[in-house]
């Protein structure tokens, strides 16, 4: 059905899939249901909708003096909208999943009361032109709800030229890409006993994906504007990438109850795109600096990744060295803030430009983001004949924010050589002569440790076997030249001075030591073998016995002076760095007391004829002693 008429009025109808037009007039629609239907509505006195349900229905509203609408229901894809009217009142509205719920163009006041807008994927939207008079374009919002509605740009209101008057509303769960709630352009939001709970603005909401300019105002969103919270509104648990609340310029009174409200960037409360001037020497008491952020910066902590890491001031002119072609990172590892935070990324790239060229080319590839990082930064030369000094510009273009440091470009280091075809050192080998020099230094330097070692240990054994040989001759020539008691015309001594020097000295190495045999009176007796013959060794100790060099010497010039059958055969001396050995006749039966004491005991049977030989033997012995001219010797 399609309707043309001067004036409507609608009573307890109910309207399915018509088109409406009226013109002039007065419109009534009062107690009507409304489906699928378009209605157009325009230039008339006035026009009113009470108690009526609009469903999947469009209704258009332009150039009438005023409009009421009073408890009337706009769901499921229905839309009013609004143009040219001078006074616009709506009453206990419901608008609920539409995809353009309510929206005014160029009216004049505006009273909403007891509204509620549910689930809507396009705000509240009020557009006017400045006022060139005086006055100003007025909404008014009271005792309304705005539930989980999602927008691009304010999720429950968005408005222009037209100041927000909101009053003990609430604002739950709305989301936007800018404004989770409340978007105002050119124009002031003033609240007072509203509740804004859970409202987000979104970066990557309706594809905006601009971290700069998306996810910006938790609750509110101010451009060339103002939020200002009166008294006693609860604002919690809203977030945002910058300002939890609020972005750009909002106004706290000190009897709001504010909590949890977050942004993951910068300013928890309120992120300012300008500083006000309130804000500019002092931070009002209310205001705690960690929930303020800025674009506006004071400083960066830069630094330089090459060989070794220094950690840089923006507030400070630095001078850093490098070679064409060589390529460095710089990290700005934090931003601070006009509020003195410290934010550990930027997000938008900035740029690295020289500020005077003069044939020098700064190269940078993409900046890393996640690391804050520009990667592989070199610089093209013109040649190498000298070193040359850059001025380098580092601008962070969201933050209004530049900084300078100095670039000194050296001559192509050793190894390298200059590529006047890509303005940079190249790398020139030299890898084989250096290992060659390396190994040949490293080969002689072994060679001259060995030979060292070598020769030291040489000349420690030489002085050893020196040191032994000279005591040994000394030794020598004093047994051969020794008198003791004796003239010199005695037999002992004719028989001492007969003998060679080599004789008397047994090498210690020509004794092979078989086992321990006994204890003699001035040290360990052992049986070895020298040369093929079954010895006795005498040791004798000269560091744990108190025995002098001369009593040794004179034990073996006695020894070495006596031949007899009966008296044990004296063969040389042997000596070692600690020791002094005497080598004598080894008698296989053992001592004569040890035969006597087996005899007693019954272990061993001598003969009469055996203790007669054996007492031949000593009195034969004990007279050779006492016959030597020209003293005789006594036994000890």
């Amino acid at each position: 059905m399609f309707v043309s008429a001067n004036g409507l009025n609608f009573s307890n109808s109910n309207i399915v899939s018509s088109g409406i037009t009226s013109e002039a007039g007065q419109i009534l629609i009062i107690s009507s249901n409304i489906e699928n239907s378009g209605m157009d509505i325009r230039i008339g006195l006035s026009a009113e909708l009470s108690y009526s349900k609009f469903v999947n229905t469009s209704l258009n509203v332009v150039g009438m003096n005023s409009l009421i609408l009073d408890n009337s229901i706009f769901t499921t894809n229905s839309s009013l909208s609004i143009v040219g009217i001078s006074k616009v009142r709506i009453f206990r509205g419901n608008f609920s999943y539409n995809s353009n719920a309510l929206s005014m163009e160029y009216v004049t006041s505006i009273e909403l009361i007891g509204c509620n807008f549910i689930r809507n994927l396009k705000p509240l939207r009020v557009v006017n032109r400045p006022k060139v008079t005086t006055g100003s374009n007025i909404l008014k919002v009271d005792s309304c709800l705005f539930v989980e509605n999602t927008a691009q740009y304010g999720g429950a209101i968005y408005s222009e030229f037209t100041t927000i008057i909101s009053t003990n509303n609430r604002y739950i769960s709305n989301k936007a890409a800018n404004g989770g709630a409340i978007y105002v352009k050119s124009t002031t939001f003033i609240d007072s006993y509203s509740t804004l709970d859970s409202n987000q603005a979104i970066l990557g909401l309706f594809d905006c994906n601009n971290p700069e300019e998306c996810g910006n105002g938790g609750a509110v969103y101010s451009v060339d504007g103002y939020g200002q919270f009166v008294s006693q509104s609860v604002i919690n648990g809203n977030q945002a990438v910058k300002g939890g609340i609020c972005f750009n310029r909002c106004i706290f009174s000190a009897s709001l109850l504010m909590s949890n409200n977050r942004a993951s960037y910068s300013g928890s409360d309120i992120f300012f795109k300008e500083i006000p001037p309130e804000f500019r020497n002092a931070i009002p008491l209310r205001y705690k600096s960690n929930g303020l952020g800025s674009r506006e910066l004071i400083g960066v902590k830069w630094r330089i990744m090459t060989d070794r890491e220094s950690l840089f001031d923006s507030n400070e002119y630095h001078i850093i060295s490098v070679y064409p072609g060589k390529t460095i990172s710089i990290e700005f590892t934090s931003l601070i803030d006009i509020f003195n935070n410290t934010l550990e990324s930027s997000q938008i790239a900035p740029s690295i430009s020289l500020l005077s060229s003069g044939g020098y080319n700064i190269v940078t590839n993409p900046f890393d983001v996640n690391s804050n990082t520009f990667l592989n930064v070199y610089v093209q030369a013109p040649n190498d004949r000298m070193e040359h000094i850059l001025n380098a510009s580092v601008a962070f273009s969201d933050r209004d924010f530049t900084f300078e440091f100095g670039i000194r470009v050296e001559r192509c280091p050793f190894d390298y050589a200059f590529d006047s075809s890509t303005n940079v050192c190249t790398f020139r080998s030299h890898t084989a002569i250096i290992l060659a020099v390396v190994f040949g230094v490293l080969i002689l330097f072994i060679f001259m440790g060995v030979g060292l070692v070598s020769c030291v240990k040489i000349t420690q054994a030489l002085v050893k076997l020196y040191k032994r040989e000279k005591k040994e001759k000394r030794i020598a020539h004093k047994l051969i030249d020794k008198q003791f008691i004796f003239g010199d015309e005695s037999p002992l001594l004719i028989n001492l001075l007969a003998k060679n020097v080599n004789n008397i000295i047994i090498p210690i190495e020509d004794i092979e030591i078989v086992k321990r045999i006994g204890e003699g009176s001035m040290g360990t007796v052992y049986m070895a073998s020298w040369n093929g013959i079954t010895v006795a060794l005498k040791s004798i100790k000269t560091d744990s016995f108190d025995i002098s060099e001369d009593e040794f010497e004179h034990e073996a010039s006695l020894l070495n002076s006596l031949r007899h059958p009966s008296i044990v055969r004296f063969y040389g001396v042997s000596l070692s760095n600690t020791n002094k050995y005497m080598v004598v006749e080894y008698l296989e039966n053992g001592s004569l007391d040890a035969i006597i004491a087996q005899s007693k005991c019954g272990r061993r049977t001598l003969d009469l004829k055996s203790k007669i030989e054996i007492l031949k033997g000593i009195a034969s012995g004990m007279d050779y002693l006492h016959s030597l001219k020209p003293r005789s010797l006594i036994h000890r």
